[in-house]
Order: C-alpha cells, then structure tokens, then sequence
C-alpha cells in the first residue's frame, strides 16, 4: 500500500450486528417472540451475488442486540449486503444464485418441539429502514404451525369424551424453500 491508499475501517463500531423481532408466539414448547428472543441463531450472507460469510452464529447480548461468537468477526462492506438467519433446523444448503432449503423433522413429543424460525433482509451502512444504529434488523417469522384440536361442549348435564383424533397424510419431515 501507498501513503495515498485508503483502507476501510474495522473499527469494532463497524462490525455487523443484528437487532431482531420475532412476531406472535407460537404453540411449540420452545417457543419465541419478542418477550422471548432467542439466545443465538445462524446467519448467512451475500454481497453483489457472492458468499460473503456463512453459518455464522450471532448470540444476544443486550436487549435485542446480536454479535458474532466463535467465528471471524465480519464488517459491513461498503454495498448492500443480504442476509438470511435461521434458528432450529436439521439440515440447512444455503446458496447464493439459487433458491436455499432447509430441513426440518419436528420431534413426535409436544414438549420437545421447537419453532422453525427464519429472517431475511437486505441492509448496507448507509440509511435505509433495514439498517439502525450500526444492525441490521432481522424480522424473524414462523415457518412452522402446530395443529391444535378444541372440543366444546356447552351442556353441563353431557360428559363428552373424545377417544381418538387421527390426522392423515401430514409429513413428518419436509423441506422449506
């Protein structure tokens, strides 16, 4: 390098973080929502069509702020980049110039269940409605639902007992695109 050259900064106030949400609580035993956010998730992400990193793991530390913990710490470059976060997967292949799946095989125990969850956004430095205070916010959504049977029965003087629900043709591992 030259005297003249310019070398970007990788002071710490520039290296990437995330702030996220996670919309309505669902009905898994481990469940998340904005009173419950998750302790870590994986994050992968792209600039200008090209891996920029990959299954990094982000943990929370204040409020809802995520850093990076293990891994090489990664600064925001100076274009747009795209992220995609995930949190309770089997099997994740994430690529760039074609649609990623993730697999998932949901425990058969109610309590060992857990939300699927996932977030994408497109964020750079610069001020956009994606990007605050230095993080890029992930909106983290469910990709999962759990089905939920209800009997009612408004006469007292009627005991109602159901001896079997059965659900057909529901898969018990499957792909999310």
């Amino acid at each position: 390098c030259s005297s003249d050259a310019v070398v970007e900064d990788n002071a710490a106030d520039n290296a990437i973080q995330f702030s996220a949400a996670a919309g309505k609580a669902s009905r898994a035993a481990d469940y998340y929502c904005n009173a419950n956010l998750p302790a870590d998730f994986h994050v992968w992400a792209s600039v200008n069509g090209k891996q920029y990193f990959a299954d990094e793991t982000y943990a929370k530390g204040k409020g809802s702020t995520y850093s990076i913990t293990g891994g090489v710490e990664r600064y925001w470059p100076n274009e747009e980049i795209s992220f995609f976060a995930a949190k309770n997967y089997d099997a994740f292949n994430w690529n760039v110039a074609t649609a990623s799946t993730m697999t998932i095989t949901p425990a058969l125990a109610a309590k060992d269940q857990k939300d699927l969850l996932y977030a994408y956004t497109v964020s750079n430095r610069g001020t956009n409605n994606n990007f605050n205070a230095g993080k890029a916010k992930l909106n983290f959504r469910h990709a999962l639902s759990q089905v939920v049977f209800y009997a009612l029965n408004e006469n007292s003087k009627i005991y109602v007992e159901i001896e079997n629900i059965s659900l057909n043709n529901a898969a018990a591992t499957g792909t999310f695109t």
